[in-house]
């Protein structure tokens, strides 16, 4: 298992193989102005509740292959 935080509520856990990302706020969060979101995998996305310190980078992450 691999887990890395991101700041906030943001962290992605790696675990049998799938990355899930729970709560993605990487841009605007300054403890991940050095995250490049576009360039985080995930597999599966996983959200709290939606106030926009936990969604802000939903939808750029929702690219081909786009995590559930």
């Amino acid at each position: 298992m691999q887990f890395t935080y991101f700041g906030q509520s943001s962290f992605l856990v790696t675990v049998g193989g799938k990355r899930l990302l729970f709560d993605p706020f990487i841009s605007g969060n300054p403890l991940a102005q050095h995250i490049d979101v576009e360039k985080i995998e995930a597999d599966y996305i996983l959200v709290s509740h939606g106030h926009g310190d936990h969604i802000a980078d939903v939808a750029p992450l929702l690219k081909e292959p786009a995590p559930k």
